[in-house]
């Protein structure tokens, strides 16, 4: 009997240290496991901190391009004068009616004497006070008239329309779709 007493006495503390290596060892795997998430979630942490630089980077960027394109509307370039003659009342209504003939400056060439300003085209002083700035409402319905012929289908004459726009307003801000139009209208 005093063996069994001696077994059972040498036999439990053996198994407690047993369960106290095995509480160590699965202890020392948690902290294993809690160091491998934390370094996952510092690598989220900092792809996220880069992504959200990239975003500001980028608002930031439009921010700038949206003032600079607002600044430039502020200060528009001086308006462009078109001519008397575009703008007969007797002409048809085509394109041509909607975009006036920017007048280009040239040397001053003066009429013969007792010919009207009618038979010569040259703008005299008063032929001049008939000139007036383009409007926005005109370049608009430009645009639009343009843009009409190449929703018909009507490739050849919005291609000369967007052509005729843009001549007559290189600083639209309706220049760019005019120029990717007219590039569309080519197929």
């Amino acid at each position: 009997m005093a063996s069994i007493l001696l077994a059972i006495c040498v036999s439990t503390p053996a198994t407690a240290q047993v369960e106290d290596r095995q509480a160590m060892m699965d202890l020392v795997i948690q902290v294993q496991q809690l160091q491998d998430e934390v370094r996952m979630l510092t690598g989220m942490l900092e792809e996220q901190t880069m992504e959200l630089e990239n975003l500001s980077n980028r608002q930031r960027d439009q921010y700038l391009d949206l003032d600079q394109r607002i600044t430039a509307l502020r200060n528009p370039a001086p308006p462009l004068t078109t001519t008397g003659a575009a703008m007969t009342s007797g002409a048809s209504n085509t394109y041509e009616q909607a975009v006036p003939q920017v007048r280009e400056e040239a040397p001053e060439v003066r009429p013969a004497l007792d010919t009207p300003s009618s038979v010569t085209g040259i703008a005299t002083p008063d032929t001049q006070a008939r000139d007036m700035a383009l409007s926005p409402e005109a370049e608009k319905a430009a645009y639009d008239m343009a843009f009409q012929s190449l929703k018909e289908m009507k490739y050849a004459d919005a291609a000369s329309q967007f052509q005729s726009f843009l001549r007559a307003y290189p600083n639209s801000e309706y220049a760019d779709n005019a120029q990717y139009w007219l590039g569309e209208s080519y197929y």
